[in-house]
């Protein structure tokens, strides 16, 4: 299919990361996933990710790169973020911005920090430098659902700790359908992931970001909080952030005006010529 491509890179020893290139644009995006990844790799949820970003297909050339499987015990942000870079240059994809997703912010503030030259740009989207209660409790009852085998509460939790609550209100009735999804194969890799963003600290590194950043979020985000945001705007030093009030942790698929926003956002780094914009 022109302009859509996808592979696998293998790492050693045994390890494989997942990869999709999507579009025909002029704007050059590495996209970090959050944490669904650790349930379904981006092989496995190519369509989803093609759907998700339909609308770039004409104006961003996106690379979406997964995870390594297996994710091992121990496994944290700065390992992650070594094999991103790994990544980046076997697959030789230049300079870009980074748009990170919620659990994928930590992994781009490392790259970001060790790597300035090959990131133009940095978005941070729904996510966090560090945890406070709120979002250590929510990654607690996520890894309880999953050790007891409990997919259709962990699936629902996750729904329901990310939409707004009018959202979550007319997904209600589809709840019960939720036990007919099935297992991810690897609740393994899950666990591991959640356990590595229990670790993560990136305060002292914040600093040493030199790029543009774009730090967008919702006020009322169940997961992690607008403080959180806030703090990690001000570490930051070349830093802008957007609160959308009354939504959420899924303020970047919700919220209609972050494809704007971050179009922008790019289109600023980038340095696009007006005559390619839409």
């Amino acid at each position: 299919m022109l302009g859509f491509r996808r592979g696998t890179l293998r790492f050693e020893p045994g390890a494989r990361m997942d990869w999709l290139q999507f579009g025909h644009g002029s704007l050059s995006v590495v996209v970090v996933p959050g944490a669904g990844d650790g349930l379904w790799t981006v092989g496995r949820s190519t369509m989803q990710m093609v759907w998700r970003y339909r609308q770039r297909f004409w104006s961003h050339r996106l690379l979406i790169l997964g995870r390594r499987e297996p994710i091992p015990s121990g496994f944290g942000v700065e390992e992650h973020a070594d094999d991103y870079l790994r990544a980046v240059e076997r697959l030789g994809w230049g300079p870009s911005v980074w748009e990170c997703i919620s659990a994928g912010g930590p992994i781009g503030q490392c790259v970001a920090r060790q790597r300035p030259d090959i990131v133009r740009g940095l978005i941070l989207a729904s996510t966090t430098h560090c945890l406070d209660e709120r979002l250590r409790s929510v990654l607690d009852t996520w890894r309880d659902l999953v050790r007891d085998r409990r997919w259709a509460d962990l699936y629902w939790s996750m729904v329901a700790s990310n939409r707004r609550p009018a959202t979550v209100a007319r997904y209600q009735s589809l709840r019960p359908l939720l036990r007919l999804l099935p297992p991810p194969r690897s609740p393994q890799r899950f666990l591991h992931l959640l356990d590595g963003l229990a670790k993560v600290d990136n305060g002292a590194i914040l600093p040493d970001i030199t790029c543009s950043t774009l730090i967008v979020a919702g006020e009322q985000d169940c997961i992690i909080s607008a403080d959180l945001q806030r703090v990690m705007a001000r570490l930051i030093p070349n830093s802008r952030l957007v609160l959308y009030a009354g939504y959420g942790h899924a303020a970047p698929v919700e919220h209609p005006g972050y494809e704007g926003l971050t179009r922008r956002f790019m289109e600023e780094v980038l340095r696009v010529p007006t005559t390619a914009r839409a």
